[in-house]
């Protein structure tokens, strides 16, 4: 819900305070995991996200792959690991300016 509010928000970095938000949630919940009892939540914000920023018309599509980035380089390590997770539940980069292009 929080998340809803600053990306509706009227401030002009809106969307980037909610990519920022939402980033620092998806690290809390796996930070505080035991195992991958919260891996679940942690991945459906993560799809939110996702969705918001594929919809969106400026940078949000090369932020949210931003943070898919770090992501895959904080979690692909580890036992268990919340990237295998994401990429289980078919988590792909938005595809952005050429490649978008090229896929259509």
């Amino acid at each position: 819900a929080e998340f809803e509010r600053t990306w509706d928000g009227v401030d002009l970095n809106a969307h980037d305070n909610a990519i920022g938000q939402m980033e620092a949630s998806v690290c809390k919940l796996v930070g505080e995991s035991k195992g991958e009892d919260l891996f679940l939540k942690a991945a459906e914000c993560t799809e939110m996200l996702r969705a918001k920023c594929s919809a969106a018309l400026d940078d949000e599509p090369a932020l949210f792959n931003d943070v898919l980035d770090r992501l895959k380089s904080k979690y692909e390590a580890g036992s268990p690991s919340f990237w295998k997770f994401l990429k289980k539940r078919g988590m792909t980069k938005i595809l952005v300016g050429v490649e978008a292009k090229s896929q259509a």
